[in-house]
């Protein structure tokens, strides 16, 4: 259904309901209730979004997840908080919803956008092990689930990345999945199902056939961070993004669309992680990051200037003595090459 049919069934209700209640005589139409937020069940433990991320949220409202109270069997997989991070309000409150309630997600956005650090941090300061994995081409199922391997003059099952967070839970941060082959994301599909569904992978091959098929532990949860939705889009800009199931991108039950964060926040970023960085150039800075940004959505210029490269830049002018333009050069403006591309650089 269409967002313009969806509009017009609400009307078309509401429309019904106001008839009803002209033919009982009544005088005021109550208005129609679409959702009924008391029957919603009330959290029996629950933590605030300000206690998660440090700062409350600027539009002055608190949010409230279910508090996860795990005791692990890695608590050392849990992350340390990066004390520099600077959290981009605009998608956290989606992606710490996903992760807490126990959901799968897929978070997409440009290069260096912070998918996967928010997904980082959200466990470092939530108190859940995180695992992170890469995905490549000429990935196999074995390499996620295991495989029998010679040990000690013995052939024994070895668990393949995934398992660790599987068997004893946790969040398996799975960057740039449509990197891998999609027979390969097919075999771990179970475990992309809802949380009340069963989650299990199947490891075929394994010596003990009780041990076939692995039940998720209830607090694993799979969250997927690329570049492209792995439906063959951008494939001129990621050329390594394979093409994936359609079945295996729906079942992430959360999708998360993350951009560059506001400019006002990247340049709060950059302040607070390089203390020599003055308020008046990292406006400079962020500026520039955004003009080459749109160049590169254009197609104007070939390669993106993301997060990371702000970063870069400033830490080699701490390196070099302070010069600006020559430490520019040397994180991005050395590798644009067409005579276009570095016209637009020196404008």
């Amino acid at each position: 259904m269409s967002t313009a049919q969806m509009s017009q069934s609400v009307k078309d209700l509401v429309d019904k309901q106001k008839a009803k209640m002209e033919a009982k005589g009544a005088t005021t139409v109550p208005p129609t209730v679409l959702i009924d937020l008391s029957a919603v069940p009330d959290l029996k433990s629950k933590v605030a979004y300000s206690d998660i991320v440090g700062e409350p949220h600027p539009d002055g409202v608190e949010r409230y997840y279910p508090a996860v109270t795990e005791k692990w069997a890695h608590p050392e997989d849990i992350p340390t908080p990066d004390a520099k991070w600077v959290p981009d309000h605009d998608t956290l409150p989606g992606t710490i919803a996903c992760i807490m309630y126990g959901h799968n997600g897929l978070v997409v956005g440009p290069p260096g956008t912070g998918k996967t650090t928010d997904v980082r941090e959200i466990c470092a300061r939530a108190k859940i092990p995180y695992y992170r994995f890469s995905g490549m081409e000429g990935l196999e199922p074995a390499d996620l689930l295991g495989q029998m391997q010679l040990r000690g003059g013995e052939t024994k099952w070895t668990d393949g990345a995934i398992m660790r967070a599987v068997r004893h839970g946790g969040v398996w941060a799975y960057d740039e999945p449509f990197k891998s082959p999609p027979g390969t994301n097919m075999a771990v599909q179970w475990l992309a199902e809802p949380a009340k569904a069963d989650r299990s992978v199947m490891l075929y091959g394994h010596e003990n056939e009780d041990d076939i098929k692995v039940p998720a532990h209830p607090q694993f949860r799979m969250m997927l961070c690329d570049n492209a939705r792995g439906t063959g889009d951008n494939m001129d800009i990621y050329a390594a993004t394979n093409v994936q199931d359609a079945s295996f991108i729906n079942r992430m039950q959360y999708k998360i669309r993350k951009d560059y964060m506001h400019p006002d926040v990247e340049e709060r970023a950059i302040v607070t992680a390089y203390p020599w960085i003055t308020d008046a150039l990292a406006k400079k800075m962020v500026q520039f990051a955004g003009m080459m940004r749109k160049a590169w959505q254009q197609g104007s210029i070939e390669i993106p200037f993301s997060f990371r490269e702000l970063e870069t830049w400033a830490e080699i002018i701490a390196e070099n003595g302070g010069k600006i333009s020559e430490a520019l050069d040397s994180c991005f403006g050395n590798m644009l090459e067409s005579g276009d591309e570095q016209e637009l650089f020196d404008k």
